[in-house]
């Protein structure tokens, strides 16, 4: 046998060779790999600490060190652009990061209504010689872009509560946090989640606020993210919405899961999520965007008829829905803004929204892209639920 030891932000030591006999106990001396410590200061203009995103790059790219250099031993999620390492500052205003040996660039960011740190970005980064030593860097960010009257959120974010995200509370957070988004919204699949307390826990509440919601989940026909909602320690998942419409029930046609959100969660918003494609709603019961009606057999989604169906309309979506995921990712949908442009032209005015879908820590870019709503009460102390969510279903965003 060959064996090796690591963990995230050293070498990986040398590999030892071995031999196990039947009957005989082998003992084997693995060494760890080195590391070193960069420390990572962050404040404003001010001269308070502030939370920010750092990015490590590797200079000369690409990295010696990557994913795929540890996947041996770690299931690592790697960074976007190549990036060595990203890192979330806390409130504190100071982050260490654990890198193996080397030499790095070093980006500090928090989002787009912040400075980038240092002002050489995107040409280059502030140098890092960690090949010998531990080193500290010290930046300033600040905010260079005013949005009185508005907040952002990100409207569909994925933690360790969805079957297909393994990212913790706490670490969803930090990010949202680190990149000076206003509102986290929960939106896992099947569950209702509530951010609060690890917010609280990162001291972090007079910086971002909260919001209640979930991600409707059928299997077969669309997904729906629901907000604000309130969260039943009582009941299963939360209290998350019974689409199946109950054990060995027909599913919910669509007009009756937006209705039964509604009645349960009143105010809340619907949101068809990326309509297009395997998982969207639009695609799966083949609707016509020029006039709702769907073309889709309920028997296939294992609904029963719709009383008021017709031979050109299986009445399988209803015009029950608040928003239309226009941009699920950095960039967005042709096809979608094509749907959604068509909806307007009907009549039926609904709210393009832009969201990330992000289920992991960093690969998949979580907050890009957000949305902003018009509230009067625009700090997260003051932050209302409600507000906001009639500030999205009026196309006040």
């Amino acid at each position: 046998y060959r064996a090796s030891a690591s963990k995230e932000g050293t070498t990986i030591g040398t590999a030892a060779t071995f031999t196990i006999t039947e009957g005989q106990t082998t003992q084997v001396a693995l060494t760890q790999g080195t590391s070193r410590t960069l420390t990572v200061n962050v404040k404003n203009l001010a001269n308070s600490p502030v939370p920010a995103k750092v990015t490590v790059f590797s200079t000369p790219a690409p990295c010696p060190f990557d994913a795929q250099t540890w996947k041996q031993h770690l299931l690592v999620d790697p960074p976007e652009m190549g990036a060595a390492a990203v890192g979330y500052v806390p409130v504190t205003g100071q982050l260490t990061l654990t890198l193996p040996p080397g030499e790095y660039a070093a980006v500090v960011s928090r989002g787009p209504e912040y400075s980038t740190w240092p002002d050489a970005w995107p040409m280059r980064g502030e140098p890092v010689d960690l090949r010998t030593t531990n080193a500290t860097i010290s930046a300033v960010v600040d905010r260079v872009v005013e949005t009185p009257g508005w907040m952002s959120a990100d409207l569909h974010v994925h933690a360790v509560a969805s079957s297909d995200s393994a990212v913790l509370n706490e670490l969803r957070a930090a990010n949202f946090l680190a990149e000076g988004v206003d509102v986290l919204l929960s939106t896992d699949h099947e569950v209702i989640t509530d951010f609060a307390p690890v917010v609280r826990a990162l001291n972090a509440e007079n910086l971002m606020a909260t919001m209640i919601g979930e991600e409707v989940t059928t299997f077969t026909h669309g997904h729906f993210n629901t907000f604000p909602l309130k969260r039943n320690p009582e009941l299963p998942n939360g209290g998350a919405f019974d689409h199946a419409g109950g054990e060995d029930a027909p599913s919910m046609r669509m007009p009756q899961v937006f209705s039964g959100i509604k009645a349960e969660h009143p105010g809340a918003v619907v949101q068809l999520n990326h309509p297009r494609g395997s998982s969207g709603v639009l695609s799966q019961l083949k609707v016509d965007t020029a006039t709702l009606a769907t073309h889709g057999d309920p028997a296939q989604f294992g609904m029963a008829p719709a009383a008021d169906a017709t031979a050109n309309d299986t009445k399988l979506l209803g015009d029950g829905f608040d928003a239309v995921e226009t941009a699920n990712g950095t960039g967005p949908s042709n096809a979608v803004l094509n749907d959604w442009m068509t909806f307007l032209s009907r009549g039926t005015v609904r709210t393009a929204t832009g969201v990330s879908d992000t289920h992991k820590p960093f690969s998949d870019a979580p907050v890009y892209s957000r949305t902003y709503a018009k509230v009067a009460n625009d700090t997260p102390t003051t932050f209302q639920p409600a507000q906001f969510a009639e500030a999205i279903r009026t196309q006040q965003a």
